[in-house]
């Protein structure tokens, strides 16, 4: 009894402990198929599906399940990138038999299906089979057509129940031998290709020049590139950085159309080349091998038609001589109501005299007269068609009388005295008396000579300002109006104080100097002007008038609050400052003009400006609360700041206005306060003189 329960324990001791266990690990896709996780989920699942049908449980097989390979695998480890050896590591570390892994990528246009079969004791390839689709569907089909050949190739190696042993794995087998590899570059003239090598498309190569890493020895490298033959050969692989470079044959032809104009009657606005039924330049155009129609057509050269045919690889350049296309022209030509015979010229060309018929070139220039005069005819002609056209020629012009020539004085405005008696003699009415008009001329430049010779006393310069009176010469009265550009400039209005080592914690601030720079305002002035003139070229400039100011800014200022405290978590909040600020002011300038007659001035000088009524208003919001901050009538209420001015005068009447463009700069600041800022203003300024 003993030795029949041994018999049995050795007859069926291989089918209860030696199952051959089977991985279908998870399809991977490349990012550029645009294959979803679910579509590469179902792929696996129909491998799955196939194994079990071929390889099924009562023969001793174990299909592994999807959560049977995840809690195996060891933390960290995945399979996405794992090719060859790799994936035969990965089943031993599942304990799998056989591991099997499918792989999607792009192969020109189309999707490609790569399934790898590795025994995992010897890391050996044991099978594999490709297949490629226009979508998933299609690598569908591949998988349906050809899984269940493909895990046949197991049980070459695995004998079935049914007498004798089983196949016993005892992992007593260690490969430690590994083909060296190389990181090569892969470069296709043109690039753009997608590279297979071994017949399996690379993931990782779909548009060349690319870098990737190969096994050492023999490979066979295939690019595919749309619209050029494939480019295939065997590198042997053997050191790093190693070129491979695979020259492809376009799988078109090129063709250029490039007319020559035989003259100047030719340009290219007139031009039209067709290919077909399609409108093309003078460019080289890529086509496929085939026959071509070409339509060459110039409205002043005859029409081209021709065929061209396009063969791969190949240059056709077509750059023959266009020839001048033909009119018939019937002219006639009436002069004074009557015929008239004249000649008819071509391009500057005699050709024939009225009434002419005959042919003339497309686009030539047609004229009608004699050698001292022609009239050019605007003749619509039609390419070899007969125009007929009538024209009238202009009356010729009457003879000129013969006039002699003198000339004629412009009166000077500097003396008037003198303009008032250098008048040009009067002309006789008798226009035959030559002589007598040559007298008169002669006896008006001896007059003329004897007054050059005169001296002519240097006029005093005068002021700008046009006056009547010594008094009036001296000092101006008018009034002004400006518009104003309003800034401020030297402070942050203390917000980059706020940065600073606290009791307990620490402040720092980002955009701090945002608000000023954002800060602009419009104002208006306006009052009365005094202006003194000590000399014609220099004086004295006082005002007296009323602004008003107003500006506002808005911005963004980081604040970070860091805790000494570590335990307590730092704080981050970007705050949102309304400032907003208005002024109305007396302003006192004391300028010093300096005249430039006729043209300018300059003005530069001190300006007093004394605060009226004042008012600002901040407005703060931030993670730590809102707060509103308003200040009425400034504790300091004088400023002295700086101006500067360009303008120039314009007669209106009797009076002057007086045009310019000011800076003012401020030297000292809006009011007491540390974090005062100072005024900045670009004026546009308007005065009138009335007195």
């Amino acid at each position: 009894m003993n030795k029949f329960l041994l018999v049995l324990l050795v007859l069926f001791f291989p089918l209860s402990v030696a199952a051959t266990h089977v991985a279908v690990l998870e399809t991977v896709a490349a990012k550029e198929s645009q294959v979803s996780v679910q579509e590469c989920r179902y792929m696996t699942d129909e491998l799955r599906n196939a194994a079990l049908r071929v390889l099924p449980a009562e023969q001793n097989y174990t299909i592994m399940t999807r959560e049977n390979i995840s809690v195996m695998l060891p933390p960290g480890v995945t399979v996405e990138d794992c090719e060859g050896e790799c994936l035969a590591e990965t089943g031993r570390k599942i304990a799998a038999d056989y591991v099997v892994q499918a792989h999607i990528a792009v192969f020109g246009t189309q999707l490609t299906l790569t399934a790898e079969l590795y025994a995992t004791a010897s890391g050996k390839l044991v099978g594999s089979f490709t297949g490629r689709g226009d979508d998933v569907n299609a690598l569908l089909q591949v998988v349906e057509s050809q899984s269940e050949a493909f895990f046949r190739k197991i049980k070459q190696n695995v004998s079935g129940f049914g007498g004798g042993f089983g196949f016993i794995q005892d992992y007593s087998s260690f490969a430690v031998e590994k083909k060296k590899s190389f990181i090569i570059n892969v470069v296709t003239e043109p690039a753009g290709a997608a590279l297979s090598i071994d017949g399996r498309p690379i993931s990782k190569c779909t548009s060349t020049p690319c870098k990737i890493q190969v096994e050492e020895g023999e490979h066979r490298f295939l690019a595919v590139r749309d619209r050029y033959d494939d480019a295939g050969s065997a590198v042997v692989i053997s050191e790093n950085d190693q070129t491979v470079l695979l020259k492809m044959s376009p799988a078109f032809g090129f063709l250029k159309l490039d007319p020559v104009y035989p003259d100047s009657a030719g340009n290219d606005d007139n031009l039209k080349i067709f290919v077909g039924d399609s409108l093309v330049s003078r460019n080289e155009m890529e086509l496929n091998p085939g026959i071509y129609p070409v339509q060459i057509y110039h409205s002043c050269y005859n029409p081209l038609e021709f065929e061209v045919a396009v063969a791969k690889a190949q240059h056709y350049n077509f750059a023959e001589k266009l020839v001048r296309g033909i009119s018939g022209l019937s002219l006639t030509v009436e002069q004074d109501g009557a015929p008239a015979i004249v000649s008819v010229y071509v391009d500057g060309v005699e050709i024939g005299q009225t009434p002419y018929v005959g042919p003339v070139p497309m686009c030539s220039k047609i004229s009608v007269g004699d050698s001292t005069q022609q009239e050019v005819l605007d003749i619509p002609l039609l390419w070899h068609e007969t125009v007929e056209y009538k024209h009238t020629m202009k009356p010729k012009p009457k003879p000129a009388k013969p006039v002699v020539p003198y000339p004629i004085p412009k009166p000077s405005t500097d003396t008037a005295k003198v303009v008032a008696q250098d008048t040009v003699p009067a002309r006789t009415e008798d226009k035959d008396d030559v002589e007598e008009e040559l007298e008169q001329v002669k006896q008006y430049f001896v007059e003329k000579q004897a007054k050059a010779e005169e001296p002519v006393p240097e006029p005093e310069p005068e002021s700008e300002l046009k006056t009547v009176s010594a008094r009036e010469n001296m000092w101006h009265l008018g009034m002004y109006a400006a518009l104003t550009y309003n800034d401020f400039w030297g402070t942050t209005l203390g917000l980059d104080k706020i940065a600073g080592k606290y009791d307990g914690y620490t402040i720092r601030t980002s955009h701090a100097e945002d608000l000023m720079q954002k800060f602009w305002a419009m104002g208006i002035n306006a009052g009365v002007s005094f202006l003194l003139m000590f000399h014609p070229y220099w004086g004295t400039h006082v005002e007296l008038g009323a602004s008003f100011r107003r500006g506002r800014a808005k911005t963004d200022m980081g604040i970070s609050l860091m805790w000494d405290d570590p335990s307590l978590p730092d704080e981050y909040d970007d705050i949102v400052i309304d400032f907003y600020e208005k002024q109305w002011n007396i302003d006192v300038p004391l300028l010093l003009r300096f005249n430039v007659p006729e043209f300018a001035y300059v003005e530069a000088g001190p300006v007093a400006s004394f605060c009226v009524k004042s008012r600002s208003e901040s407005t703060v919001e931030s993670a730590w609360g809102n707060s509103s901050y308003r200040e009425a009538n400034f504790t300091s209420a004088t400023e002295v700041d700086m101006m500067f001015s360009l303008g120039t005068l314009r007669q209106v009447g009797s009076n002057t206005l007086d045009l310019s463009i000011r800076l003012m700069l401020g030297l000292t600041a809006l009011n007491l306060d540390d974090n005062a800022p100072k005024t900045f203003q670009i004026q546009f300024h308007v005065g009138y003189w009335f007195l």
